[in-house]
């Protein structure tokens, strides 16, 4: 028995294929090379789409020594106008390096630009989500997943709006800044745990923690006023709430706060008409506030930069509570307000803040031994006003500003021992 050999064309596909890149062609779009004839003719084409029909041949010949050749060209083509069109490609022929260098590509170099181009707009909501939830898709701002959603949903808003609620699951709005809501999350137990909500909201507050269990939340600005409030928090606790505590003697915002000897100490600071220079001291032993006229290295406390009403500050002061006297140090090279300061190995960093002119990203050690400040590698952002860290030998520095109005979400971890920064995204869930 013999079967009749039959010839299918669809002759429909290649029109409209072709039609739409004569398209592309006439009007410029996309092309990446350029031919000049020896007439001065140019004639413009698509790179990519050369190498993604060879591409598509070699799979269907099974030619695999000629597709592994072709995904690596578009690994080096891979920029933020193509890097999702390469991802769909290389998903649909199962080539898999291309796939994941894609996928890498999108989420920890240039997701912020890939979100302007016409491919993000034409993904299906599905494809969105898969996208945004991903817990290691680098963004320095939350709002940007904000934006990039509405960005989404505004290409065709009549029937793309009832996906709102749904995209929505995977923008982390509490981790932006309201001056409402007064949130704390922590670290405990080797994960990032929600704080229940303070008795009352406050502005600028500064934390600090004691016997790595309790945190304390005080001064700052409530209800538009400085206040002397402060409340704590057992997070040991199986049913942790805040308490309110004995307040503090003086009304303060902008202040120093350090922990030693389960003592805390409160610097400096604004009272709301004038600038201070004195020290409270709260022992929880005794649950009470003393007075005296910030990190701690040898049981002695730091006292790095701020303002004084006049002008950024560089100067550093040490205090002894055993002799409860304060003596000057080295100055550091930068001035700086909003800082963070850390501890390891014996050696204080100072990170970051603000000065006269711009937020910083630049990074002081001190080491008391040779009483001299050097600078070492800097953040990837600038910062104020942020979390630090130390655990593990390594020196974590949580969240903060990078502008007046925008609160990054991310996470810089320094390794001493290379003088090196890592940059994690802080994870979507707790």
């Amino acid at each position: 028995m013999s079967c009749e050999q039959k010839t299918y064309k669809n002759s429909s596909h290649i029109v409209g294929v072709f039609e739409a890149l004569q398209s592309l062609l006439k009007d410029k779009v996309l092309c990446d090379i350029r031919i000049e004839t020896d007439d001065g003719t140019i004639i413009f084409g698509h790179k990519v789409v050369l190498i993604s029909v060879l591409l598509a041949a070699a799979n269907l010949l099974q030619i695999d020594y000629v597709k592994n050749v072709c995904s690596e060209f578009l690994q080096t083509q891979l920029d933020a106008s193509n890097c999702l069109r390469i991802k769909a490609f290389a998903d649909l022929y199962d080539c898999m390096e291309l796939s994941k260098s894609s996928q890498t590509y999108i989420k920890k170099s240039v997701f912020v630009q890939v979100v302007n181009y016409m491919s993000f707009c034409l993904l299906t909501s599905v494809e969105v989500i898969k996208l945004i939830s991903c817990n290691d898709v680098f963004v320095p701002l939350e709002e940007k997943v904000f934006e990039c959603v509405i960005h989404w949903l505004n290409h065709g808003l009549d029937c793309r709006k009832d996906f709102l609620p749904e995209l929505m699951e995977h923008v982390i709005l509490m981790l932006c800044y309201s001056a409402g809501k007064s949130s704390v999350i922590y670290w405990y137990d080797n994960i990032w745990r929600p704080a229940p909500t303070m008795s009352k909201w406050f502005d600028h507050i500064y934390l600090t923690v004691i016997n790595d269990q309790f945190v304390l939340a005080m001064g700052g600005v409530h209800l538009g006023s400085n206040c002397q409030l402060v409340e704590m928090l057992d997070v040991s606790s199986q049913s942790p709430c805040w308490i309110p505590i004995m307040n503090m003697l003086v009304n303060r915002t902008f202040f120093g706060v350090g922990s030693l000897d389960n003592c805390v100490y409160t610097i400096g600071g604004y009272d709301g008409d004038n600038y201070l220079n004195n020290v409270e001291v709260f022992d929880i032993n005794t649950n009470k506030w003393h007075g005296h006229g910030v990190g701690v290295l040898k049981n002695l406390l730091y006292v790095v930069g701020g303002h004084d009403g006049y002008g950024y500050l560089n100067t550093v002061e040490c205090y002894d509570p055993c002799l409860d006297t304060w003596t000057p140090v080295a100055a550091m090279s930068e001035c700086r307000l909003g800082c963070g300061v850390g501890v390891l190995d014996g050696v204080l960093y100072v990170i970051g803040g603000e000065n006269n002119s711009n937020y910083l990203k630049s990074i002081e050690a001190y080491s008391p031994s040779s009483g001299i400040w050097t600078t070492i590698a800097d953040m990837h952002f600038c910062r104020q006003n942020f979390g630090v860290v130390v655990l593990n030998g390594l020196l974590h520095i949580i969240g903060g500003c990078f502008n007046e109005d925008d609160v990054l979400n991310s996470i810089e971890i320094y390794n001493p021992k290379t003088n090196t920064w890592s940059l994690e995204h802080i994870v979507k869930r707790y």
